[in-house]
């Protein structure tokens, strides 16, 4: 199996301490590796940062790493990563499920998910760590995919999965625009290819019942009164299990809500009428009040609302 890695680029570890703080630090997700003296930690790492998203390529011995409560409080979670398998399997792990995937497959996870990734074979694989507003500016929704799969016998993961051994291979090869570029065709791709996969993200009855949801919420964002409870009332079920559908897929319903609110805000921003204030934005699309508004929305896109209206319309001039 040839290396994806150069010396230059890749760093070895064989210690549980190292490795755990590199992850933490260095720009990747946090993880914790499960280490055990079966399995004594071999593998090399890289990683290349891009303002499109973190690209991380690993390789090594059979290894397994983890990601829970104290990860997640680490980095926040705000991502999707996109995993490519080049050699070898992963085996993903979340709460009672499980998925296998093999050499040439892709799939899809969350940042905000507690995950456990099983490697028993030696192997080689790519991850994007992608930011969720990233994601979001080529891929609206991008967080229902969460859990999308991409099996090695279809058409169209074939043709992505030659494009992410491609990335692997050249990633680490060339320059920083070079990267970027390379980057920012693949995020374009990857939404492609997530549109138009036939393969549905949970083909069970969960999925009829959480597009409904979706839907509803939609239609109700500029009600400031729209919560939990007031949405399982509506589809006769319980909260409980409104609940139990949204974290299945690394989401809340509050958080949901919040999310879709702060998208339909940060369109209206870009209206040029005089006559709409902020405030008035944010209490049509169901915010209580202006100031928890300007909260939300600089800490979703990482300025406040009058900074970011400031700099649309100064870039239309």
């Amino acid at each position: 199996m040839q290396s994806l890695l150069t010396d230059s680029h890749a760093t070895h570890f064989q210690d549980k301490d190292e490795i755990d703080f590199a992850f933490s630090r260095g720009g990747g997700p946090a993880l914790d590796v499960q280490v055990s003296r079966k399995t004594p930690l071999d593998v090399r790492v890289g990683l290349r940062p891009t303002s499109f998203a973190s690209v991380l390529s690993v390789e090594g011995l059979p290894a397994c790493v983890a990601r829970g409560a104290q990860q997640i409080s680490v980095d926040d979670g705000k991502f999707l990563g996109v995993l490519f398998q080049k050699a070898g399997r992963t085996v993903c792990i979340h709460k009672d499920r499980q998925l296998v995937v093999d050499a040439g497959e892709v799939t899809v996870w969350h940042g905000r998910s507690s995950f456990e990734f099983r490697m028993p074979d030696r192997f080689q694989k790519l991850c994007l760590i992608v930011p969720l507003e990233r994601f979001e500016g080529v891929l609206p929704g991008s967080e229902l995919h969460v859990g999308m799969h991409f099996p090695a016998q279809d058409a169209l993961s074939q043709l992505l999965s030659s494009w992410l051994a491609t990335l692997a291979e050249a990633v680490f090869r060339v320059d920083d625009q070079a990267s970027e570029n390379l980057v920012g065709v693949t995020l374009d791709m990857l939404a492609g290819a997530m549109t138009r996969s036939k393969e549905p993200v949970c083909s069970t009855p969960r999925t009829t019942l959480f597009d409904r949801v979706r839907t509803y919420i939609d239609k109700r964002l500029d009600e400031p009164d729209l919560s939990p409870a007031t949405i399982a009332a509506d589809h006769h079920i319980s909260v409980r299990y409104l609940h139990f559908i949204f974290n299945e897929r690394g989401l809340t319903v509050g958080g949901w809500i919040r999310t879709r609110r702060l998208d339909q805000c940060r369109a209206a921003l870009t209206d040029r009428r005089p006559d709409r204030s902020i405030t008035e934005i944010a209490l049509n699309w169901g915010f209580s009040d202006a100031a928890h508004f300007s909260r939300s929305f600089r800490a979703s896109f990482g300025t406040t609302p009058t900074e970011y209206r400031r700099r649309v319309f100064s870039s239309v001039r």
